[in-house]
């Protein structure tokens, strides 16, 4: 039975749920529907019944009808019509596709409460699935002479069943809206005619009755006559058509009615009114069925109806005129093409993707490619523009569908680009622009001159858009895509399918970007793959033999394999100037003894023309990549030199010449020759270069050996040389430095030495000499007198005698550093003074390591003050690896941790250029935070001898740079001589105290800079933004930190207006600096300008000041301020000054004269009562009054203090300047009178009146 509820009949009335009297009965089972069946079908069914015109039917023909009409009607496929008589049992009127035995089930049916339930069971046996059954109401009044049994009375029903119509189905149906009406229409259209023909009344239904059964439909409906007149329409008819009214509608002439329209078929072309279906139908037995599109010639709305017309034929078949039944398919019509317009994007983009992908790997021809795609599919014309790398628009390819326009669009491209603000905001955001609508503004706005304004309107433009091409985040083209003759007018979804477009044109100028930036990097790569494989070779060649001309032999030999056809190598004789050919190698074997000829037979001469020799003149490569005519014959002896020289074929040379350590050596000349056809260009000049400088290094080095040799002996022999023990204690009195011997001599636990506390240290110590407190005593006294050196003797209670050595570590600017503690013992000396001559050998050695140890602490000493006195920490480091080179290695390096993690190499040094590297081991010793000592690099284990690889170092130290726990960077020395001296654990000790020293150094920068930036910060806050224009007045301000300082400065100065045209003028000092001084800087600054508001007299103003200070002040801290009021009046200009303990403002006459603008007064925050008197002045135009700070008075030079009084009378000499030139006067005199930067805050402010009262 289904979902359906179950109807039941009630009192002679239908109730399913809220249905009204008249709705059909249904069984319970929903179902698929039955094929569509089309409205005005239904209502061609309905309007032809025997009823609606012409003669009156008979009881057979409605019945028959009505049963034809179930099929196009309601869609059943069978059923009956049953009448009921005055014993209220129904007949079968009529039937079809029903058994007798299912007629019999329906006559058993109780007139008024049919059960559905039943009967579709009884229609089961002839497969019935579904029924459906509608009573049949009749009027009771025209029933003359019948009167069911069981029909309703009173006045409220007038309605009888007269009978019923039975559906049958298939299949379980679906009952909608368009089939309860139009069921209800055939129920009473039978009914009526039944109740007709058995009261014997013939009238037709009325026109209102009618009216009223069509308008239900929800279509137009119009009838017309044979003349073409209108007979007849119901008021949706007259919605769609325009009018107020059906009545309007049908006084109005056909031709009227549609001239308001344009109409279209379904392929968009005009229909004329004689083509209309009401029209072209008379006559014909077919229906016409269509669809139009009108549009209206006013509003411009469009609008789909589908249109169904059939002729309309009387009861004897004679034609009345045509039934037009037409409904609104706007909204489905715009859907559909909406799906159709979406699946041609789909389809368009399907099929763009590989076109674009396959068109090329120029991207040019890629965006070319997508202007042919685009047009005509979406636009009318496109054009495509080209944005390179500096931003600037070329244009590269145009279409136009329209090829008799290609000449138009051609001289339109001629002209420059206009709207810059849209091309650049396109290229800069990347975002598409839309015009959907072009007007006439932004024609004209587009357009250069008159003459493009009318190539412009010619182009007859509706709609614009351009979207950006971009790849790899930059907008690399832009399409421009325009409707015109199509009148396309562009919306977001065609936005949207052009930037996919774009997008899809992006990736193709990627991938074609891709593949040439992949063949470029592959050819680089195997390039450098085979350079450096040279260059490896080479090295390999030079270092394996220590006799030059051998090594510049094999040179040439590889030169000549790889590089070129013939190598020829020439050396400078430093003493008399000669030239040398040590080596011609050719690379064909059929060719060296032409090469043997020019090595041994034809010298350079050194005044000739000959390349090589140039080259060695000037110390520049020279090189030529086709040789020229002549150069052959200026470079030869004679003719048999020039016989040879074109036998070997010489086409293309690189001469550059062997230069190290700033001298020229000789020169490398690399020829090709026609054998290869090979021509040098500019990158063959650099691997040259390249090649000659490590020859000449190398050739530089074998003939220094022996003199390196000697100095790296001398160099061993003076690193061996060490103090016995070694102590520094820095300024704040903790353990910088130590050595072993110093463990060693005190036995001093390691553990104590490594918490670096030096109270600790002394009080072990102390315990362990005869005299402690003589021992306490005189290291305190040192500590005390700081300047003070110090020798003496310690005995030991074991009997031990001590040298104690002391002396004070101060580096270059003067400051203390720390202390330096000696010890030695002289325990032995002591006991054998009886031998002293037998010793005196020994004693005299003892002193000589004495003395190297002293010097190395002297270097220690030295590279201490260089890190701690020098302000640029790159210099520092520099000064620092040449100076470790000159005492304690052939070659240095630092390494430094960058913010990234990355390892740069911040400083390094050698002697004669040698190179260190090591990089590898330098990131290891970072990795590991360890030291690493190796004294052989040649017995290293073979993973550390690989990181060793490609360098010359033979001995290594490698200390990690850590200061806080955070690691730094790391400290490399290296021995690269072949001589006995190598590193061990003294040099290890040694470098970690250097390292430690450099750790701290870089964190002790790091945290200065970090500091001196948030005081540099925190100051500017504390300043005014900028000096306000007060009318009149010249006002200017000067602002100059102390130096060498990373605090917030005390001084501070403010301008503002305080209304009614005053102004008010403050500068101040502050006790102290720091975060304290800016605390407190800020308190005052705000507080002047709240009660600048509140008060207008000075005095006032600093007296809430004083309170605020009183009650908010975190110490004793407290500040002077000098604070005036300006404001114009009649007389002139007056200025008010109160001065809070702070040095009064000066004024500058305008005759010359210099005198205070305000008495003297109380200190801001010290007294809960102040003296704060103010002074009035007057001032005249040309009159200056200063505002200072005593950071320009009290400033101390090689005369004393600069002072009032000279201040006084350099501001007399000001007279007639402006305030800016007076400000920079006083401050750069200031400064040149204390020979430096200013080591106190300076501050002040210049007033000049230079206007009349405004």
């Amino acid at each position: 039975m289904g979902l359906w509820p179950q109807i039941v009949w009630r009192g002679g009335r239908l109730d399913r749920n809220e249905q009204e009297v008249g709705a059909p009965m249904r069984t319970e089972p929903p179902a698929p529907a039955s094929p569509a069946r089309a409205a005005w079908d239904r209502l061609r069914v309905l309007l032809c019944h025997p009823g609606a015109a012409g003669d009156p039917p008979t009881l057979e023909e409605v019945v028959a009808q009505a049963l034809e009409s179930l099929g196009p009607v309601l869609g059943a496929g069978r059923g009956a019509i049953a009448l009921a008589g005055s014993n209220d049992v129904l007949t079968i009127a009529g039937s079809y596709g029903l058994s007798p035995q299912s007629l019999a089930a329906i006559e058993a049916l109780p007139v008024g409460a049919p059960d559905p339930g039943n009967l579709l069971a009884a229609l089961a046996a002839d497969g019935v699935e579904d029924v459906a059954v509608w009573p049949l109401l009749g009027d009771a009044r025209q029933g003359a002479g019948y009167e069911p049994r069981g029909a309703p009375q009173g006045a409220e029903y007038e309605e009888a069943v007269v009978g019923l119509m039975i559906a049958c189905y298939d299949a379980p149906q679906i009952c909608d809206e368009d089939d309860r009406r139009m069921a209800e229409i055939l129920a009473t259209q039978v009914a009526a005619d039944v109740s007709r023909l058995r009261s014997g009344v013939v009238d037709r239904l009325s026109d209102a009755q009618l009216r009223a059964v069509l308008d239900a439909t929800g279509e137009g409906i119009i009838a017309r006559g044979t003349d073409g007149r209108l007979l007849w329409a119901n008021q949706e008819a007259a919605r769609v058509l325009g009018m107020s009214s059906v009545e309007e509608l049908l006084a109005t002439p056909i031709d009227e009615v549609s001239a308001p329209f344009e109409v279209f078929d379904a392929a968009g072309r005009p229909v004329t009114s004689e083509s209309f279906p009401g029209r072209s139908v008379l006559g014909s037995d077919t229906p016409v069925e269509t669809i139009f599109r009108y549009r209206n010639r006013i509003t411009g709305d469009e609008h789909w109806v589908a249109v169904r017309a059939q002729e309309l034929l009387s009861g004897r078949r004679e034609p009345l005129g045509s039934v037009t039944v037409f409904r609104d398919i706007t909204v489905r019509q715009r859907a559909l093409l909406a799906r159709e317009e979406s699946e041609q994007r789909f389809g368009f983009l399907a099929a763009l993707g590989p076109q674009l992908l396959d068109a090329s790997l120029d991207y040019r021809g890629v965006l070319k490619r997508v202007a042919e795609l685009l047009v005509p599919t979406l636009g009318d014309y496109c054009a495509i523009r080209e944005v390179s790398e500096d931003g600037a628009v070329r244009r590269l390819a145009l279409c136009h569908a329209d090829p008799a326009k290609a000449e138009l669009v051609s001289k339109i491209e001629t002209y420059p680009l206009r709207g810059q603000e849209m091309l650049s905001r396109t290229l800069r955001e990347g975002r598409s622009v839309l015009v959907r609508d072009v007007t006439e503004e932004h024609v004209r706005a587009a357009a250069v001159d008159e003459e493009h304004y009318a190539l412009l309107k010619a182009l007859n433009i509706r709609s614009v858009m351009m979207v950006p091409v971009r790849a790899r985040e930059r907008t690399v083209g832009l399409i421009l895509l325009v409707s015109a003759e199509s009148g396309r007018r562009y919306g977001p979804d065609d936005t949207l399918l052009v930037e996919d477009v774009a997008y899809r044109a992006g990736l193709a100028i990627d991938n074609a970007r891709l593949f040439e930036e992949e063949r470029q990097a592959r050819s680089l790569a195997e390039r450098t793959r085979s350079e450096m494989a040279l260059l490896l070779d080479v090295s390999q060649v030079l270092s394996s033999s220590l006799n030059y001309e051998e090594g510049l032999d094999r040179l040439a030999r590889v030169a000549s394999s790889t590089l070129c056809d013939l190598c020829l190598i020439d050396l400078l004789d430093p003493e008399d100037g000669s030239i040398r050919r040590v080596a011609a190698q050719a690379a064909n074997v059929e060719r060296q003894p032409l090469a043997d000829l020019l090595r041994g037979k034809y010298p350079l001469d050194p005044t000739g023309q000959h390349p090589a020799v140039r080259v060695m003149q000037t110390g520049q490569p020279a090189w030529a990549p086709e040789m020229e005519e002549g150069c052959i014959a200026a470079a030869t002896w004679d003719a048999e030199h020039q016989r040879v020289v074109e036998a070997l074929g010489f086409r293309s040379y690189i001469s550059v010449p062997l230069a190290a350590r700033g001298r020229t050596l000789g020169a490398l000349t690399l020829i090709a020759t026609t054998d290869s056809g090979r021509r040098y260009g500019s990158h063959d000049v650099a691997l040259a270069d390249d090649l000659a400088r490590r020859a000449a290094l190398a050739l530089d080095n074998a003939r220094l050996y022996q003199q390196t040799e000697i100095q790296k002996a001398l160099l061993s022999s003076q690193a061996e040389a060490a103090i016995e023990g070694v102590l520094v204690v820095s300024a704040n009195g903790t353990i910088a430095s130590f050595n072993s011997q110093l463990a060693e001599m005190w036995s001093i636990p390691q553990d104590l030495l490594e918490a670096r506390d030096a109270d600790a240290l002394l009080e072990w110590v102390t315990g362990r000499v005869e005299d402690p407190e003589g021992f306490a005593a005189r290291v305190h006294d040192l500590r005390a007198h700081r300047a003070e050196s110090s020798r003496d003797e310690i005995r030991l209670v074991g009997g031990r005698v001590f040298d104690r050595w002391s002396a004070p570590l101060v580096g270059d600017d003067g400051i203390y550093r720390g202390r330096a503690w000696y010890f030695r013992d002289v325990s032995d000396l002591k006991q054998a003074q009886e031998e002293r001559s037998r010793l005196y050998e020994a004693e005299l050695e003892a002193r000589l390591e004495a003395d190297r140890g002293r010097t190395r602490l002297a270097f220690l000493l030295e590279a201490s003050t260089l890190l701690t006195g020098a302000l640029d920490v790159e210099a520092a480091l520099t000064g620092l690896a040449e100076l470790v080179v000159g005492s304690l290695a052939d070659c240095c390096a630092i390494d430094l941790v960058s913010e990234d993690g990355s390892i740069v190499r911040a400083a390094s040094a050698s002697k004669r250029g040698v190179e260190i590297g090591g990089a590898l081991v330098a990131a290891g010793v970072i990795r590991s935070r360890r030291p690493l000592l190796v004294p052989e690099v040649a017995q290293s284990p073979p993973d550390l001898l690989q990181a060793f690889a490609g360098s010359r170092i033979l001995s290594y130290v490698g200390i990690p740079l850590v200061a806080r726990s955070r690691m730094v960077g790391c400290l490399s020395l290296a021995l690269v001589s072949a001589g006995v001296r190598r590193y061990g654990p003294d040099d290890l000790a040694l470098a970690q105290d250097l390292g430690q020293r450099v750790a701290l150094a870089l964190d002790r920068s790091r945290l200065f800079e970090a500091q001196r930036h948030i005081a540099m910060t925190l100051q500017a806050s504390l300043l005014p933004p900028g000096l306000p224009d007060i009318p009149g007045v010249e006002i200017a301000a000067r602002y100059r930190p102390a130096s060498g300082t990373s605090e917030v400065g005390g001084d501070f100065y403010d301008v503002f207006a305080v209304g009614e045209g005053a102004w008010a003028l403050a500068i101040g000092d502050i006790s102290g600096k720091g975060v304290e001084a800016a605390s407190l800087t800020a308190l005052a600054r705000y507080t002047v300008r709240a009660g600048a508001r509140e008060h207008r007299k000075p005095r006032e103003i600093l007296l809430r000041l004083n309170e605020a200070v009183m009650d908010e002040r975190p110490s004793s801290r407290f500040l002077t301020i000098a604070l005036g009021r300006l404001r114009w009046r009649a007389s002139g200009l007056r200025l008010t000054v109160a001065c809070g303990g702070h040095p009064p403002p000066l004024l500058l006459r305008g005759g010359g004269t210099v005198e205070r603008a305000a008495r003297p007064g109380t200190l801001i925050g010290f007294l809960p009562s102040p003296e704060l008197p103010e002074k009035v002045n007057e001032l005249r135009v040309g009159d200056v009054a200063l505002f200072f700070t005593d950071g320009l008075t009290d400033v101390r030079g090689p005369s004393g203090t600069f002072g009032e009084e000279r201040l006084a009378a350099l501001l007399q000499q000001c007279e007639g300047l402006g305030a800016e030139e007076i400000a920079s006067t006083l401050e750069n005199a200031v400064v040149a009178f204390q020979a430096g930067e200013p080591r106190d805050d300076l501050a002040m402010l210049v007033l000049r009146v230079v206007g009349p009262v405004p």
